[in-house]
């Protein structure tokens, strides 16, 4: 029937016969006329216009408030947020940078200056010796922040005796808040994007980072072990472009292959080298969602029986946005995390590696929210754990802020020795350096930190809003408002060494 609708309908006829069956045809083809059109098409514009204009003025005249992108999505409501990310995005790609090389010079002296440096710190940590090169191994920890593993009795006992006996820190930050930006900061020392993940816009960037330095300047095989598949955060491309040149993930391994399993067969790969060599294992199993589901799965497809904590939930754990059999469920996961590194130890140890092997051991990024009404609360949402295991034991506890950014200097000054430089490229400095910094930023979807010894700034990269949120020590309005623009100023030109390419030598 549509079919004789249409060939009639542009005939004008008012009625026809199909199977002896009068039809009527009604026409809406001149119902709305062009003019009709028109002014609505003009009506479109003008309230385009004008909300973008508006949205204009408030991208370059934000509110106060606006440090906490929260409140700047309930201040301009769902279309207003629309509106400022297409301005936003149309502002960036018309007024991108022209290439300078100066940039990056620029984004370590403003760090640099934010850096309340800890030359007067008394720890004794003392530059290890290797008559060979040593092998590299890092383990990630995937979802694992300190407020667990600090827990009294602890989740992870291994873990924090590892921490106890060997090179820690009591202020260790994530550089981010995805996976793959903690692997990008550990490995390139730089931040990623205030924005987003480094997979997204910075696949095809040139970088030189640790594994190829190792690599080319040293001898190492550099290597990558992960359960799950190379496209995911695009480790197919971005690794290679690290200096990664064998990386381990599925098929090798099963998706989702639980952590004990991984180690096991890292090890196996890894004695079988005839090179120093850098590892690098990102783990699994402490991977949300922590629930009944996952459960089941690791119990059917690994082996692996999770059990919900029932030791004491102590009482520094307050205002976490989880109910009690939550926090026992992640603290399972936890749990057989903790089992499977003591067997990576112990691995090591079978295999003839722990004489000449550095094993340094961290949290990828915080995990659950925390209300942050209090300086502990701050840091019991975004302190990670952090330990460096040496083949000639040091029991340090250093006082400094330290950051995923500083791992590679460390690595690189360990391995160099006394011929050490650091690369124009890192923003991180070594842990061994006598004017290490002492300040750590965090990028996470626009919302920016700022440890800074016991100061701690937040803002937000997008608005451009910045505020103090804790200080321990007396600070004037004059030395707030001028980290401030210093710290808004740093976040600019990190954010704009990305988008120049400037990531190497």
């Amino acid at each position: 029937v549509s079919v004789f609708y249409n060939k009639y309908s542009k005939e004008n006829v008012d009625e026809f016969f199909f199977n002896d069956r009068r039809l009527l045809v009604t026409s809406a083809k001149n119902s709305r006329s062009f003019l009709h059109i028109f002014v609505l098409l003009i009506i479109f514009i003008c309230l385009n216009s004008l909300a973008l204009s508006a949205t204009a003025y408030l991208y370059k005249n934000p509110r106060i408030l606006w440090w906490d992108i929260g409140r700047q999505m309930t201040d301009l409501g769902l279309w207003g947020h629309f509106y400022d990310q297409v301005y936003s995005k149309f502002k960036n790609k018309k007024e991108a940078p022209e290439k300078d090389i100066s940039i990056l010079e620029n984004t370590q002296k403003s760090l640099s200056a934010l850096s309340p440096h800890a030359e007067n710190f008394t720890e004794k940590i003392s530059l290890p010796f290797f008559s060979a090169s040593p092998n590299i191994l890092i383990v990630q920890l995937e979802s694992t922040g300190s407020w667990a593993v600090n827990n009294d009795p602890s989740p992870m006992p291994f873990l924090k005796s590892l921490i106890e006996e060997n090179i820690s820190t009591s202020s260790f930050q994530g550089n981010g808040c995805e996976t793959i930006n903690a692997e990008f900061a550990s490995m390139c020392s730089f931040l990623p994007l205030s924005t987003e993940a480094i997979s997204y816009s910075f696949k095809k960037n040139d970088y030189h980072c640790l594994p190829q330095i190792l690599k080319e300047e040293f001898g190492y095989s550099t290597n990558f072990f992960h359960s799950d598949t190379p496209s995911f955060w695009s480790r197919d491309e971005l690794l290679p472009r690290w200096g990664v040149e064998n990386f381990f993930e599925v098929p090798y391994f099963r998706q989702k292959e639980d952590d004990a399993s991984v180690f096991t067969k890292s090890v196996d790969v890894l004695a079988q080298s005839k090179k120093p060599f850098f590892a690098y294992i990102s783990t699994f199993t402490a991977h949300s969602p922590h629930n009944d589901e996952l459960i089941a799965y690791n119990k059917k497809k690994n082996g692996l029986t999770i059990t919900p904590f029932t030791g004491k939930i102590g009482e520094k754990i307050k205002n976490i946005e989880l109910k009690e059999k939550e926090i026992r469920t992640y603290f399972g996961f936890l749990k057989a995390e903790d089992d499977a590194l003591r067997l990576l130890f112990e691995k090591i140890e079978d295999a003839g590696l722990s004489d000449n092997t550095i094993i340094i051991v961290y949290g990828d990024h915080r995990f659950y929210n925390f209300k942050g009404e209090t300086e502990q609360e701050f840091h019991n949402y975004n302190d990670l754990p952090l330990v460096i295991v040496l083949p000639q034991a040091q029991k340090v506890a250093l006082r400094s802020v330290i950051s995923q950014v500083d791992i590679a200097p460390t690595i690189l000054q360990m391995v160099s020795g006394d011929k050490y430089q650091k690369r124009n490229q890192f923003l991180g400095t070594s842990i061994f350096e006598k004017n290490r910094n002492n300040v750590a930023v965090n990028k996470c979807l626009g919302n920016v930190y700022l440890i800074q010894g016991t100061n701690i700034f937040e803002g937000n990269a997008k608005t451009d809003q910045y505020q103090l949120r804790y200080f321990k020590e007396p600070i004037t309005d004059t030395e707030k408002n001028y980290f401030i623009e210093l710290f808004s100023r740093f976040v600019k030109e990190s954010d704009e060494a990305l988008k120049n390419n400037l990531v190497h030598e």
